[in-house]
């Protein structure tokens, strides 16, 4: 057993990623990162008795590149006899109309496909907890993830980085990858004699995460060698103050805000006193009951509506979503 692999195995015992019998749906791209993920995954498939298939998706954005990805992952998997479905995607035009960037329109069509290709499975609309998708980031894209969204602005919530488990679009995301660096995934290629793809957009800097990917991670690596597993062992430890944060909040929601048909209650002689990181988790989370979702909602939003602890009655703020937040004596109301 390969040091690699091994690390990969007690990362998912540790994080309890997979159950005996699960189908995991791999996303394959053919780069380096979903190639080592196949892989170990193969290897765990006959050790825990998983099902695999490969769901390969063409954005259609780099023409005869992006057509000979798609051969080499649907031949690489007839040779390993892993089922593959390619999905071909027109994310141009789905940026275009849904007003979105060819990135994010990439990963909705992605796990459009997931989600399509683990309905087929199911044989049902309804996806089953057995059936996952396993996604390739590792350490160093969490990394990124995290320098970007602190770059950007964000509150502890942006810091914690990737999750091993996620749901996305009513389906169970897992990353086993998040063990492994880049480094790691790339030697243990060599080690097995396995080619991979290089998408060649990977390194047009015009893309922010191309950016710290190609400069920033690099520069931060001469300081210290260790400096992505140090990010990723700090978001760590955000997560469990978060998980605290967020279990406070629940604690003191229970006793302070008050749903009634013209919106939320928050009583502010409960409420005044709670640490400011508790009170900014309420107001996020009576927001996000208020308009559905927190889209468009940021740290300055929240902010606007503590400020109205110490204004007037009938002070109010305007918020995406179509949320108001008023100063009503001893409430503030979130409709």
């Amino acid at each position: 057993m390969s040091d690699i692999y091994r690390m990969f195995c007690d990362y998912i015992r540790e994080q309890d990623l997979f159950q005996e019998h699960d189908h995991v749906i791999v996303g394959l791209s053919g780069g380096a990162d979903s190639m080592c993920l196949l892989l170990l995954l193969e290897q765990l498939a006959k050790d825990r008795s998983l099902r695999l298939t490969a769901v390969h998706v063409n954005h259609q954005l780099r023409g005869l590149e992006a057509a000979a990805d798609e051969q080499f992952v649907k031949e690489f998997c007839e040779k390993k006899k892993i089922p593959c479905v390619a999905v071909q995607a027109k994310v141009r035009s789905y940026a275009f109309s849904h007003n979105l960037s060819l990135e994010e329109a990439g990963r909705v069509a992605r796990y459009q496909a997931f989600c399509q290709v683990a309905r087929k499975i199911a044989g049902q609309d309804s996806i089953p907890d057995s059936i996952k998708v396993a996604v390739a980031h590792h350490r160093d894209d969490n990394a990124e993830t995290i320098l970007m969204n602190l770059v950007r602005g964000t509150g502890l919530k942006g810091l914690e980085g990737m999750k091993p488990r996620a749901e996305r679009f009513g389906i169970t995301v897992v990353r086993p990858l998040l063990c492994l660096g880049r480094s790691e995934i790339e030697e243990y290629l060599k080690e097995e004699k396995v080619e991979f793809r290089t998408d060649s957009t990977n390194q047009e800097e015009e893309f922010a995460r191309n950016k710290v990917r190609l400069n920033i991670i690099p520069q931060l690596q001469t300081i210290n060698s260790k400096a992505a597993e140090h990010i990723n062992e700090a978001a760590r430890a955000i997560v469990k103050a978060q998980q605290f944060i967020e279990s406070e909040a629940q604690k003191n929601c229970f006793l302070m805000v008050d749903s009634r048909e013209d919106g939320f209650y928050i009583d502010l002689g409960r409420f005044s006193p709670l640490h400011l990181a508790v009170k900014e988790q309420i107001v996020r989370d009576v927001l996000e009951k208020a308009a559905g979702s927190l889209k468009d909602i940021g740290r300055v939003h929240i902010e606007n509506v503590l400020s109205l602890e110490e204004k007037q009655t009938g002070r109010r703020v305007e918020l995406p979503g179509n949320v108001i937040a008023v100063r009503s004596y001893s409430n503030l109301i979130i409709r």
